[in-house]
């Protein structure tokens, strides 16, 4: 495979091969527009606009080198440049304290004051820029590449914010690789200036992102997307720009004119690497189907040993009589005339291994039962009539079993109360109200809100008369939230839904005010740093 130095070294000649093999109109590796939003640049783009424009927070860019944080900065300045003041700052003009003050006093066009010193002048900085911020005028000072500055002039920077208004004062914002972290002082929990910094950071591009990014850009250079980003050269694209949009730039041209080092195989090659990939699954068959001989094998012969004899099988016939002094003649001839099926348990008094003895009742032995003859010590009672008496149902009779004693009149009539108990069931129109009576979440009619009671649909927002203070607007619903999560106190922050650039707008706004001085009045009395902040005030029509 070629090496980066070899790659990066031919990458500038090489679009006009790229022109002739593909027929590209321009190289689509030097387009910066569209402005790549996936991959969650849109979502750091949003959020360092908001914060920059609120002020508070001094803000951090981090990422690898190649990751985009320029491209990002410089999208931050082309579309907020009429409501910010941007001023960026390379590293080669940032190398001291005293370099930094002189930077800071041309923008306030002023000199430096006899008998001070450059942290005075960076201090004094910070504090004039309140006033500008008051004016209408924000400042955003952008430093590049500030993991590469001295530590001494970062360590300034924060001091000197810090000590002023915070959220009237010039907003920095610093790029760099993750090593930034670390030279702020920022690591850990115990990092001094920690609360006062929001960092957010770029992340690689995954292989899908990475397609996303260069389809636009071919199909704009009149290329091929389908041959230039099929699946064998988009999989080695990321495999060698991993993720970078810098070492992307440098590889994809040699990469399309198959000069990475991927060659096709030789037909045999390519002919044993087939049949090396179907040997696993055919022997995985093969296998399969020994392990299936084996079992039936088994089943067959399992089967054979224990073949049952498919003559019927003659079940000895036991007739039971009831024995008593008041059973008649005819209860006994139908519970002889009864069949009897066979008992699912064995018998206690036949032992296991003895077969089954059979008695013969004689007509005479029916027809004239013997008298009991009563003794005190074993005659039941009623309640023992009752126990073994057996219960007639409407199911299917079983057949009867020996009794010592006839069940009584009362204990018969009793029988069938007991079935005649059931389980109460729930009417279903119970069910019913049950189900009527349990509440629903709210919810706001054409739109899913994740905080139904401070939203208000776009149409109702637009029908309102006067004018109202925005503060924070996004793509994401998560932002407006958070900023909502801030100022729990204000039940009058609301927030609203529309669409800007084809995808959900979310917009938090203050109040309904008649005039431009009655909202400066009511905004000036909002709690906290709310009240400190200079939201726009625009009319309900323009939402």
């Amino acid at each position: 495979m070629a090496s980066d130095d070899v790659l990066a070294s031919d990458a500038g000649g090489l679009f006009p091969r790229l022109q002739e093999r593909y027929g590209l109109g321009q190289d689509p590796l030097s387009m910066d527009v569209p402005f790549f939003g996936g991959a969650q640049r849109q979502y750091a783009l949003d959020t360092i606009r908001h914060l920059a424009a609120f002020g508070d927070l001094m803000l951090l860019l981090t990422g690898e080198r190649g990751s985009g944080k320029t491209r990002v900065l410089a999208e931050l300045v082309r579309s907020e440049s009429e409501k910010l003041s941007f001023h960026r700052f390379s590293v080669s003009q940032v190398t001291s304290e005293q370099a930094l003050a002189d930077l800071l006093l041309r923008i306030a066009h002023q000199g430096l004051g006899a008998g001070k010193s450059a942290r005075d002048a960076i201090f004094g900085f910070f504090r004039w820029s309140e006033t500008s911020t008051r004016k209408g005028n924000r400042l955003v000072l952008l430093f590049d590449d500030a993991d590469q500055m001295p530590s001494a002039v970062l360590h300034i920077l924060l001091a000197a914010h810090r000590g002023a208004d915070c959220s009237q004062c010039a907003v920095p914002v610093f790029s760099g690789s993750d090593k930034l972290v670390a030279s702020l002082g920022l690591s850990g929990d115990s990092g001094a200036y920690q609360e006062r910094v929001h960092q957010v950071h770029l992340r690689p591009l995954t292989r899908e992102e990475l397609a996303e990014y260069l389809r636009p850009r071919v199909e704009r250079a009149n290329g091929d997307a389908s041959q230039l980003l099929s699946s064998s050269r988009l999989k080695q694209l990321h495999e060698l720009s991993q993720g970078s949009f810098g070492r992307l730039k440098r590889i994809a041209p040699a990469v399309w004119l198959d000069m990475a080092g991927h060659q096709p195989a030789p037909a045999k090659a390519a002919g044993k690497g087939v049949m090396r990939g179907l040997l696993w699954p055919v022997s995985g068959l093969i296998l399969l189907g020994l392990s299936w001989f084996i079992v039936s094998s088994q089943y067959d012969s399992t089967v054979a040993t224990n073949q049952v004899d498919p003559s019927p099988v003659v079940v000895p016939e036991r007739k039971t009589i009831r024995l008593g002094p008041a059973v008649e003649d005819q209860s006994a001839k139908e519970s002889l005339a009864a069949p009897i099926a066979p008992e699912s348990g064995p018998d206690p008094a036949v032992s296991p291994n003895q077969a089954p003895v059979e008695r013969v009742v004689s007509d005479s032995e029916v027809a004239e039962p013997a008298a009991p003859v009563p003794d005190t010590s074993t005659a039941p009672d009623d309640s023992a009539e009752l126990a073994t008496a057996p219960i007639e149902t409407d199911a299917k009779p079983e057949p009867p079993q020996p009794a010592t004693a006839k069940p009584s009149a009362e204990s018969v009539a009793d029988a069938p109360k007991k079935d005649a108990i059931k389980p109460v069931e729930t009417a279903p129109d119970a069910m019913a109200e049950k189900k009527a009576k349990k509440p629903k979440a709210p919810q706001v009619q054409g739109v899913s809100a994740a905080r139904p009671d401070r939203f208000l649909p776009i149409a109702q927002v637009r029908k309102r008369k006067g004018l109202t203070a925005q503060f924070i607007a996004g793509y994401e619903e998560q932002t407006v939230l958070n900023f909502l999560d801030q100022y729990p106190e204000v039940d009058a922050l609301t927030y609203t839904r529309s669409t800007r650039k084809g995808k959900p707008w979310y917009v938090v706004f203050y109040g309904q005010f008649d005039d431009r001085a009655q909202a400066d009045r009511e905004l000036g009395a909002l709690p906290g740093k709310l009240g400190r902040q200079e939201p726009w005030v625009r009319a309900f029509s323009g939402f």
